[in-house]
Order: C-alpha cells, then structure tokens, then sequence
C-alpha cells in the first residue's frame, strides 16, 4: 500500500466557494492534520451533557446535514465528502453554526449561517482523518439544539487482513446482527431508511473495510444466525460463536423467578443438543468457541457457581466430540464475583485451549485485572495459558470522550499484543442505543447508530494498515507512565510509546537504531518523514506515537 503523503495544492484556503452540480454556490472546505485550532470556537464545548443543550435527533427534525448517499460517512484519501447542510426557522432562531473538530478535540473549521438555510458542503481531504461536525442552532446567544455526526478517510483494509496472523494475535469486535431489532428511545437498533437486514449489512461492510479478522457471533437457535456468519465470512472475516444457552425452559428450580431468565439454568439433555448442533454447524468453520458470557457477574448468569460448571463441562464435552478439532474458551472472567471466579479457575483447569477474559474502561484498571487473573491460573497450575480479551471497550458517552475512546482503543491493543494474548476484541462495532451527546454508557461502538465512524474508527484503521504482517518483538520500556514497544515485519521495526494515564507534560524519549530512512506516524496514520532515522525524539503522550524504522535490524532507547 502506497502511505506516501499527500500535497494538495487548493489546501492553502480553509475554505472557497464553487459551482455545484446544479450550478448553485456551494463551500468546499479543505481539511488537513494538524489544522491550527479555533482558539474561541463560540459554541458550546464537546463536554456538555444531554441535559445542557437538547439533542435535535430528538427534538429538532430541521436541524440536518443530509448525505447524497445516505449512511455513507466512510470515503477514501482524495475523495470529496459532500454534505447539505440544512436548517429552518424555528423558536425565534436565527443561525446555524456548523463546527469540524479534529481527533484531538480541537474546532479547526467553523461556518456560520443565516437561516432558513439549505447549503452544501464539499469537504476535501488531505491525508487520512476522522472529523466530528457539530451543527448547533441559535436564537440569538441562546443554545436551541444540536446535531452531532463524523465522517472518516481512510483506505479501505480489506487487502491488508490477509497479512494478519490469526495464529498470533488478531483484532476483532463484537458484532450483534440481532440488535437491529431491538427497541431504544431512538426507535430500533437500526435508523429509519434502513431494514434490520440492510443495517446489519452495512455494519459488517465498514468492519470489513477497517480491516478487523474476527467478529464475535451468539451460537443462537436454529438457523437465526447462519446469515449472519455467512454474511461476515462472505467478507474474509472469520467469526467466532460464543456459545448461549437454548431456548428452552428453565429448570424447575427457577420457574417461578420473574427477571428475565434467559439468566437461568436450562436442563443437560437439551442443553448437550444444542450444544452438539452448534458444534457440527460451525466446527470446521468457526475461529473459536466461547462457553457463555461472564459467570462472574450476576447480570448474564443467575444460577450457582456449580451449576454453571455443569453447563461448562456439558459444552466441553459436545463441542470435543463432534468438533475435535476446534478451539475452545471460558465465557470470558469479568471478576465482578471473584468467588465465582476461583471456583471456575479451579474446575475449568485443563478443559479450555484459551483463557478469555474482559477489560472495559483505561488501560491502568484494565492491567490490574488482566494480572489479577493471569496469577489465579499461575496459582492454579496452568502451564503456559494462552489469554485472549474478548470484551475490550470503553464508553464514549460524551462528545469529549470521543477522543479518549480512541487512544485508550490504541493503549489496550498494543498493550495486549505485548503482553502474550491471542488476540482482542473491541467492544462493540456499533452504537445501537442512540447518537452521542447523552448520559450513561451507551456508546461504545467504533461506529454510531447512523453508521457515522467514531475517532476510534480512523485510529484502528491506521493500526490494522500499518501493523499488518509485523509481529510483536519487546517490550522496551514499561513503567506507570511510559509504554514503549518494539514491533517487527521483514527489514522494518515499528516503535510505540505512550502514556497510559495521560497525565502531565508528555514525555520525550530518544528511540536508536540503524534505519536507513524513518516515518513518524500521527494517530490517524498520516506519515511524515524524518530528518535523522538513527535518532528518532518521540512524545508520549496519550496517543501513542509512532515510528516506522525501515531497514533497521532492532532499536532501543537511549
């Protein structure tokens, strides 16, 4: 793949008119890394709540930026982006303010408008990037609404996933194809143009376009999710089931209970059936089996402890034999009950092939618990355990926190790719709770309810572009606030660092080597070449940094 940088001349405006298609004025507005920030954007900052400032998905159908192809926020380097920006009069408004905010949080482009309005837009693009747009209205100084949505530059990754090697570590994310129908305050789980098929569709598209090599699928009843498997692996992504109990009745034990019992035990006879059906369906095809969902943890298994070691060894035993060839994993430890979770480490000890567990929120929390649970299984007397993150989110339930999704995404794969795991999964790849501007933890999808990509998309996307076919080599630095990690790929080094609690002045690092040449990579993976390859200064900060080192035989630092 071509990374080399692109110039383009019409960039030295931030924006111009031109002729539309029509013929009528339109604003192209040109956008490149590392715009200046607007020092005083005058609109209502990223850190604001749903209660501040009503969120015109729900209370402001006039307020639109419309799309010649609807749901298609993802283009390529050297693509226009078009948008219509449009606004009526209402509630004595009487402007529109559209706002472009780079992957650091920063307002780098801002456009005004008199209402009513019905403009377009042409954004140009050098480089790779993801940009949120804000279009907020007014009524003098008087904050009516707002209108979040983000587009994203990016080449696409399908042709780079053939260079990853599952066997040695692998990104995925946890698709849920049958959440389209499921109901919010928006509606359902897909927006209003789209079929609950046509939403899932596209989702898997822009996941196969980020590159990612496994999505994580409920084993389900009957044939509900055999579409949904082909759909992904019609695309080179290679899915895995995690293996939910029957539709079948509870044990007579928990009839009478009146949460949902999908929580509940469910007898053996039809419990191994199922099982057994899943196995031969998907054995040969699957990446791996994962027994349940986090029997630790109250919310997804009401039953005993005991019981769920049951329903464990059942599964075990069905999927060996009528799969004797596939991989199998605990339902991922979330060590919610750490009770629960020393028995399962105790009974489960020689029944799996990989160890899952899962980290949710920054990285720091997230190792404590990843060496919470490595020890338990040292402890027991695992030998050599093979870990593997099937669960690796963080919320995004802030238009601020859009930023921290992204580099805390980043932190947390390097991290466990340093440190031995199989692979990881993010969690989740799409949004279905609502847009992005509300309280609570809804949002933690690299793509929002209408497909718009996140920050974390663009960034993912430039880690499964420039890491493909490297392989983990060592970890050169390792302290509170400073991560360094070297990479490898034939005749290159790759070299992170970052700080993990993104906390005071980043510090500067010195990484040696003897590369011929050397790019510095931005979070988006835009690259820059480097004066002096055998001497590279590197900031860590919150967003690792990033440097390719061609023709180096290792590299170290000073």
């Amino acid at each position: 793949m071509n990374h080399r940088r692109l110039r383009i001349a019409f960039l030295l405006l931030p924006w111009h008119f031109s002729a539309g298609a029509a013929g009528a004025e339109s604003v192209v507005i040109a956008l490149r890394p590392s715009m200046p920030a607007i020092e005083k954007p005058g609109v209502t900052p990223l850190n604001w709540a749903r209660t501040a400032v009503p969120d015109a998905d729900r209370t402001d159908p006039g307020l639109k930026l419309t799309l010649q192809t609807p749901f298609r926020w993802v283009v390529s380097p050297g693509d226009a982006f078009p948008v219509t920006v449009s606004s009526d009069r209402k509630d004595d408004s009487d402007k529109s303010v559209l706002t472009v905010w780079d992957w650091t949080g920063n307002a780098v482009v801002q456009r005004q408008f008199a209402l009513p309005v019905a403009k377009a837009i042409e954004f140009t693009v050098a480089d790779r990037g993801t940009y949120l747009l804000t279009l907020d209205r007014y009524a003098g100084t008087k904050h009516l609404s707002r209108l979040v949505r983000s587009f994203s530059v990016c080449p696409p990754n399908q042709g780079r996933r053939k260079l990853w090697d599952l066997n040695r570590f692998f990104v995925g994310a946890c698709s849920f194809p049958d959440r389209q129908n499921w109901g919010s305050e928006y509606g359902k789980g897909h927006p209003e143009g789209l079929t609950p098929r046509e939403s899932a569709e596209l989702e898997a598209e822009l996941s196969s376009r980020l590159g990612i090599q496994t999505v994580r699928l409920n084993s389900g009843p009957g044939d509900s999710n055999e579409w949904a498997f082909e759909l992904y692996a019609a695309k080179g992504i290679r899915p895995y089931i995690q293996l939910w109990l029957p539709n079948v009745d509870v044990l007579p034990t928990y009839q009478n209970v009146t949460d949902p019992k999908w929580r509940y035990p469910r007898p053996e006879a039809p419990s191994r059936t199922h099982d057994a059906d899943v196995a031969k369906r998907y054995g040969k095809r699957a990446l791996f089996f994962e027994i349940n969902n986090e029997p630790d943890n109250e919310d997804f298994w009401r039953g005993t402890p005991e019981e769920f070691i049951d329903l464990h060894r059942w599964a075990v035993e069905e999927i060996r034999r009528e799969a004797p060839g596939a991989i199998l994993a605990n339902g991922g430890y979330c060590l919610i009950k750490p009770e629960w979770f020393a028995k399962y480490v105790e009974a489960f000890r020689g029944t799996t092939d990989w160890i899952a567990y899962h980290t949710h929120g920054a990285l720091p929390a997230c190792i404590e618990g990843f060496q919470a649970i490595r020890q338990a299984h040292e402890e027991a007397g695992y030998q050599h355990p093979v870990f593997v993150n099937t669960e690796m989110g963080h919320a995004a339930w802030r238009l601020d926190m859009e930023r921290v999704q992204a580099y805390v995404t980043l932190q947390k794969i390097l991290y466990f790719w340093a440190h031995d795991n199989r692979g990881v999964l993010l969690y989740n790849s799409r949004n279905i709770g609502g847009v992005r501007q509300g309280e609570g933890e809804a949002d933690w999808g690299y793509l929002d309810h209408f497909f718009c990509p996140r920050f974390t998309y663009g960034a993912v996307a430039a880690l499964l572009d420039w890491f493909a076919g490297t392989r983990f080599e060592s970890v050169l630095r390792e302290e509170r606030q400073l991560h360094a990690y070297c990479f490898s790929a034939e005749g290159r080094r790759l070299v992170t660092v970052f700080d993990p609690t993104a906390k005071g002045p980043a510090q500067e690092i010195t990484v040696r080597s003897d590369a011929r040449t050397a790019l510095s990579l931005d979070p988006m993976g835009n690259a820059t070449p480097l004066a002096d390859a055998r001497r590279v200064r590197l900031k860590a900060s919150a967003y690792p940094a990033l440097v390719v080192l061609e023709g180096a035989s290792g590299a170290a630092l000073e």
